[in-house]
């Protein structure tokens, strides 16, 4: 999987095509579970929570409220093999 941690686009559709079986393992990928990752060192609870303080952005002026972008969603059905990422905005 090294391949994807500086993927070249492809050269053409043909170039395209013979790459498809690379990124189709990405797909199958199992996930990890992790206890104690770096993003759960510091645990905010009950009325210490403000969302004001996490630097999200507004994209456009009339946007109705400040977006998460790019956020990566990662599901899978409980009778399905195969993962489904897809790229969602949250607000």
């Amino acid at each position: 999987m090294a391949f994807l941690k500086e993927p070249e686009p492809p050269k053409g559709f043909r170039d395209l095509f013979d790459k498809l079986p690379q990124f189709k393992q990405v797909l199958n990928m199992p996930t990890k579970r992790l206890r104690g990752a770096p993003c759960q060192q510091k645990i905010i609870q009950g009325d210490d929570v403000d969302l004001n303080k996490i630097p999200i952005m507004t994209c456009w002026p009339e946007d109705a409220a400040p977006l998460i972008t790019w956020g990566l969603t990662v599901t899978r059905g409980p009778h399905k093999e195969r993962q489904n990422l897809g790229i969602i905005a949250s607000s």
